[in-house]
């Protein structure tokens, strides 16, 4: 099935090695299946259980654990060393984050809500001077005479700069205020 419509793909213009990557197999393990007369899928997966596999009454402890009020808002990430310090090991960050993603754990833990993501507020420009910017990063030459420079006095240097250059947001003025 598969070695045939890799077949396919090459007769329509497509390369071996692409179409083979495509469906996910390397290019050498199609030859080898074309070589065979029988030429279906023969991938079968891993034949035994890993010896070191979480048994299901383990991955339910894990989920429970993740579960637990006291735990609720902490991700993998946090949660796992924060049992080791407690002298605990039930399994790695990376098993704890699959036992979350296979029970669908891993949206919004706790009661924070998610993330979002607002775009900043965007100025168009119709004409001119209607949009200015104040760029104020320091030039090179400036940077080189503050790092020569005594610590308190390049500190002064910047706070006193700093106090001008709060209000340095980007202004929106419009063509009808400007015109007399």
């Amino acid at each position: 099935m598969i070695v045939a419509l890799i077949e396919e793909a090459v007769e329509s213009g497509a390369g071996h090695s692409k179409a083979c990557h495509t469906v996910g197999l390397a290019p050498t393990t199609i030859k080898r299946w074309r070589a065979a007369p029988d030429t279906q899928d023969r991938r079968r997966g891993p034949k035994t259980k890993p010896k070191n596999a979480l048994s299901e009454q383990e991955r339910a402890s894990v989920a429970s654990l993740m579960n637990a009020p006291e735990h609720s808002s902490m991700t993998p990430d946090t949660l796992v060393p924060y049992l080791a310090t407690l002298g605990l090991y039930f399994a790695s960050q990376s098993t704890f984050y699959r036992i979350a993603r296979a029970l669908k754990l891993l949206s919004a833990r706790g009661r924070a809500r998610p993330r979002t993501h607002r775009r900043p507020q965007e100025f168009k420009a119709t004409g001119p001077n209607q949009v200015w910017a104040w760029d104020i990063s320091v030039p090179q030459k400036a940077a080189r005479e503050m790092r020569d420079r005594p610590l308190a006095i390049g500190l002064q240097e910047q706070v006193a700069n700093h106090r001008k250059r709060l209000g340095s947001k980007a202004l929106v003025v419009s063509v009808a205020e400007k015109a007399p």
